[in-house]
């Protein structure tokens, strides 16, 4: 079976759950470590190109598990993100 070449087959581990959307950066309660550099992808419906994802510009800790992840200008449509699963895509 084809696929679209859109992205990537391999999504990499998951990262942690999403948990707030702010302006030009998303809260997640991690799972795991992210670094600035790291290709982040949110779940979603991957058939109807309903996927985001892109570099992560900077990490912020924020107590706990929870850090916020900062993005490039115009890198994600934070309005069409829900909070979801995020992974760490290669």
């Amino acid at each position: 079976m084809l696929v679209p070449g859109l992205s990537s087959a391999k999504r990499g581990v998951l990262v942690g759950e999403v948990k707030a959307i702010r302006g030009r950066s998303v809260v997640i309660a991690a799972q795991r470590a992210v670094a600035p550099g790291d290709g982040v992808v949110f779940a979603g419906n991957r058939a109807e190109g309903d996927e985001q994802g892109g570099r992560v510009y900077a990490v912020t800790p924020r107590g706990g598990r929870e850090i916020e992840l900062s993005f490039g200008h115009d890198a994600i449509d934070f309005a069409r993100l829900a909070t979801r699963s995020a992974t760490l895509e290669d």
